[in-house]
């Protein structure tokens, strides 16, 4: 199986990061899935990340979380 990590990153001047990384281990995708979440409170507006796990007929969603700074 192949798994994907979409983040998407807004940082306090509205910029965003957006990336789409693949993992072929599970685990070190989930691991960089909580690692997407390491600038909250660092200037970060908003961050969506989402894990998905590729298998041979469909595209599945395991993840998804979004946080979106107080104001």
């Amino acid at each position: 199986m192949k798994y994907y990590l979409i983040s998407i990153i807004t940082n306090s001047q509205g910029t965003e990061t957006r990336n789409l990384t693949p993992y072929d281990n599970k685990e070190t995708a989930l691991r960089k899935f909580h690692e997407a979440f390491g600038s909250i409170g660092g200037g970060s507006k908003e961050i969506y990340a989402e894990l998905i796990e590729k298998n041979n007929v469909s595209y599945d969603i395991i993840k998804r979380e979004t946080w979106t700074e107080e104001v």
